[in-house]
């Protein structure tokens, strides 16, 4: 499979017509439709499904297309790695970030790194932890930047001066708006929307004590975005950090702490034995001199 081959089925399956999408490449209808032909050939398998008016992709498709988006994108972020090498002065930097408040943190490191050398540009990229170390594991990321818990033997690591409080957000006329602090026998019968990972996090379990043996969110989320928005119009009550939403005198929501008091670590992590850029090994020294 080449390259090129891999960019132009990945555009076909973003525009889902071969024609328009051979006018974004710049080719023709005809030499397009020829490349994705001698693909198919070349793996034995139907990609796509050719409607009249758009293109569909079977079940093999699928698959290639998920593939073939991390084979160019490794591809495109190990040429910008080699091309830094040339001038410490530019290059880019992957980073895989958490919601959190560590993120105002990292924004004053960048900040600084941009006064001193304005060629290197940043990628950020949100997600849970598992979709961090997916990506940073694959080559994908240059750090990720997770809540504890954190595979030590898996990764080097920073722990950055910075801590995440624990709470629950939810619609400022909910009854339990009216409490400073937020118990575990307040939740009982509670609609709650969690994060996947939150029984993962260190002390939360213990926090929960036998609501631990009942505790069944109606719905669980990666990013508090979204779940935000839904208990702001639907209500309910969603266990997220401190600062991560808009809670001021005129917005909806509030967040109140829980009680006891849990607060989260957050690290700074790249993959052990990683080479790296003359870029990304600028961002962490200037991350190593703050920190230590």
């Amino acid at each position: 499979m080449e390259l090129r081959t891999l960019r132009y089925f990945l555009k076909v399956c973003e525009i889902e017509n071969i024609t328009r999408a051979a006018t974004e490449l710049n080719t023709t209808q005809p030499n397009l439709s020829r490349q994705l032909y001698q693909l198919e050939e070349e793996l034995g398998q139907t990609l796509l499904i050719r409607g009249k008016r758009r293109i569909t992709l079977t079940e093999e498709g699928k698959y290639l297309r998920k593939q073939a988006r991390d084979i160019i994108n490794m591809t495109d972020h190990t040429e910008n790695v080699l091309r830094s090498f040339q001038d410490n002065l530019t290059g880019e930097v992957f980073i895989g970030a958490a919601e959190s408040m560590a993120m105002k943190f990292v924004g004053a490191i960048i900040r600084e790194s941009r006064n001193q050398y304005p060629g290197i540009h940043y990628h950020i990229n949100s997600g849970n932890a598992q979709d961090i170390t997916d990506k940073l594991d694959r080559g994908l990321l240059d750090f990720g930047i997770i809540v504890e818990p954190v595979d030590f033997d898996k990764y080097n690591y920073l722990e950055l001066p910075v801590k995440d409080t624990w709470g629950i957000l939810m619609q400022k006329k909910s009854p339990l708006a009216e409490k400073e602090f937020i118990c575990p026998e307040d939740l009982l019968d509670k609609p709650l929307y969690a994060s996947g990972e939150l029984l993962n996090v260190p002390g939360i379990k213990e926090w929960l004590g036998e609501s631990y043996l009942n505790f069944n969110p109606i719905m669980t989320f990666n990013l508090i975005t979204n779940a935000a928005l839904m208990i702001e119009s639907g209500g309910g009550y969603v266990f997220s950090f401190d600062g991560l939403s808009y809670t001021g005198q005129d917005d909806p929501l509030t967040f109140r702490p829980l009680y006891p008091k849990i607060q989260a670590s957050l690290y700074l992590i790249w993959r052990k034995y990683e080479t790296f850029s003359n870029s990304a090994s600028k961002f962490l020294s200037l991350i190593v001199d703050t920190v230590r």
